[in-house]
């Protein structure tokens, strides 16, 4: 059909003569991708900027995801933490953390070392005596709901702004 142009382009054959078609160019894939990520990157930093003058602090919190129940390990489960991070942490930080899922090891009292699932949590908020005692209660309330021996807690200052 004349004046007819294919939606894909065949890139040069492979060997075996199987050919691979591709969408669009690699180079305006890489674009978009480029171009989407700058934007999620620029309106994140937007979100929760601490106000002029302010000290910052970034805080990282890491919590086990397992314990023990009735001399076994058993692991805590996703919407358990999806219920704790909705009651505690959004809570008390409604501008925005992040989560990161991890591997951890620590030596334990009870269990000598232990290696569990774990989730980082990283906020970023004004190094102020509010801010500070949420993070303490988060953690009380983590060790309390979960049964466990600790929550590993570091606080880096960053700038003032």
């Amino acid at each position: 059909m004349a004046g007819r142009r294919s939606a894909s382009r065949s890139a040069p054959r492979l060997g075996g003569g199987d050919t691979c078609r591709l969408p669009w160019p690699i180079a305006q894939r890489l674009a978009v991708w480029w171009s989407v990520g700058t934007l999620v990157i620029y309106l994140s930093g937007c979100a929760s900027a601490p106000p002029t003058g302010a000290a910052v602090v970034m805080t990282e919190l890491f919590f086990g995801m397992s314990r023990i129940e009735g001399g076994r390990t058993v692991d805590i489960s996703e919407s358990d933490w999806q219920r704790f991070v909705e009651e505690s942490i959004a809570a008390s930080f409604p501008d925005g953390f992040t989560v990161v899922e991890a591997l951890g090891q620590y030596r334990s009292g009870i269990q000598g070392t232990v290696r569990e699932r774990s989730k980082l949590v990283i906020i970023v908020h004004r190094a102020v005596p509010l801010n500070t005692h949420a993070i303490d209660d988060i953690v009380a309330e983590y060790k309390r709901r979960f049964g466990q021996e600790e929550v590993l807690r570091v606080s880096i200052p960053l700038a003032s702004q």
